[in-house]
């Protein structure tokens, strides 16, 4: 495979000069809209961190210090792919968080259709994943789930409240960041993005969020699976494919992941199994539908080096493509382009992209 030089896609640095107090920059989601004429521009939506303003975080349910509750905002960039490669526009903050009322928005999810998109993401006041209280308790008390949505490929947009829809009994829930899937259907799209549920005993299992209006109303599917975090989607041979870390590998150092498979765009799925063959560290990876087959691009033990295997059929295993990049490799993103992998990756600096020919 040959990989291009890495390119900025967005880094601390820049969003310094729109937020000061801004320390990092995470958690990209990447998109794809088409353009008039011809190509497609790329959209990346990403989590910009401030230093943690409460120094009990723990009480307030933060899973780590710089996550919500703490009063994050969100970026957007758009780029394009050409002939030269990638280029990136300016960034600019989309939602913004506020210390007081403390107000933060993280994780977001990336689901593109045609000019339609919906970006699915946290919202968060008092409390972070693992201090919501579910819907019965104060609003304050809940980590809520919110959709932005765009008929007009990003130009204006419309936003709502959807926790009340999808949330049931769980007492937390977040959409797992990256890219949800588009599944056609003869009888119409239907959206898929996955998600982390805490029930009220602590423990975490995945469900999915789905949607047949392209994005406006949502209902959840079954939930399944213990120990389960955040998850990657793709679709092979018409099945959804779901890719998904152990909550408690963050802790104990455990590499690998989920997998499991749904024949009706995740409504129900197979029993997921644990998986060491591809070891991928306790971080978020990308699955990548193409053409050619399925691609999982995910980083190493220590957010270390980033890997990428592919998958032609549902009855072939996984084959190792070796690495994209060296060094630091956090959270992966990714979506197959004019026939092409596009490649984001967290580091200390900030946001990368690269691009891989197969």
């Amino acid at each position: 495979m040959q990989v291009s030089e890495p390119v900025e896609v967005v880094s601390a640095e820049q969003i310094k000069t729109l937020l000061p107090t801004v320390v990092e920059v995470r958690v990209p989601a990447l998109g794809k809209i088409p353009r008039e004429g011809e190509g497609e521009e790329l959209l990346v939506a990403f989590d910009t961190r401030l230093e943690p303003v409460d120094s009990d975080w723990e009480a307030t349910g933060g899973a780590m210090a710089a996550d919500l509750p703490n009063p994050n905002s969100l970026g957007l960039v758009t780029g394009e792919l050409t002939n030269t490669g990638l280029h990136f526009n300016s960034p600019k903050i989309w939602k913004n968080g506020q210390i007081d009322p403390k107000t933060g928005f993280s994780d977001p999810c990336i689901l593109t259709s045609g000019d339609v998109i919906a970006i699915v993401h946290a919202r968060s006041s008092q409390v972070g994943f693992f201090g919501s209280a579910g819907l019965n308790g104060e609003s304050e008390q809940l980590l809520k789930i919110e959709v932005a949505r765009s008929v007009d490929g990003g130009k204006t947009w419309s936003h709502s409240d959807v926790s009340a829809s999808v949330y049931g009994d769980f007492a937390g829930i977040f959409a797992t960041s990256g890219h949800g899937v588009v599944i056609p259907f003869p009888q119409g799209e239907t959206w898929a993005v996955p998600l982390v549920c805490r029930k009220v005993d602590g423990t975490t299992t995945h469900m999915t969020m789905r949607s047949a209006d392209r994005g406006l109303t949502w209902v959840a599917g079954q939930p399944i699976g213990e120990d389960m975090d955040e998850t990657a989607y793709g679709m092979l041979d018409g099945k959804l494919v779901l890719s998904a870390r152990r909550t408690s590998a963050y802790k104990n150092g455990a590499l690998g992941r989920f997998w499991a498979v749904s024949d009706d765009a995740g409504l129900t799925w197979s029993e997921p199994i644990w998986d060491e063959n591809l070891p991928a560290a306790a971080c978020n990876a990308a699955l990548i539908t193409s053409d050619r087959g399925l691609f999982f691009a995910y980083p190493g033990a220590g957010r270390q080096e980033g890997y990428l295997a592919f998958k032609r059929n549902m009855e072939e295993p996984w084959e190792n493509l070796g690495k994209f990049t060296e060094g630091a490799c956090g959270y992966v993103e990714g979506a197959w382009i004019a026939n092409r992998l596009v490649l984001l990756y967290e580091t200390p600096a900030g946001i990368y992209a690269r691009t891989v020919q197969i």
